[in-house]
C-alpha cells in the first residue's frame, strides 16, 4: 500500500482570519512597550 503525502497546512492565513474573526484587535492594544521588553535580535 502506498503511503499518502500529508497535507500541508498554511497556518499565517488561518491566523489572520481567526484574529480578524474573533476581533482580537479590538481587545489587545499593542501600542504600549512589551514587559518584558523585547529582546533587539527579536524585534521585526
Amino acid at each position: 500500500m502506498a503511503e499518502e503525502a500529508e497535507p500541508i497546512l498554511e497556518l499565517q492565513p488561518l491566523l489572520d482570519r481567526v484574529y480578524e474573526k474573533g476581533r482580537y484587535h479590538l481587545a489587545i492594544d499593542y501600542s504600549p512597550p512589551a514587559v518584558p521588553p523585547v529582546a533587539e535580535q527579536n524585534k521585526v
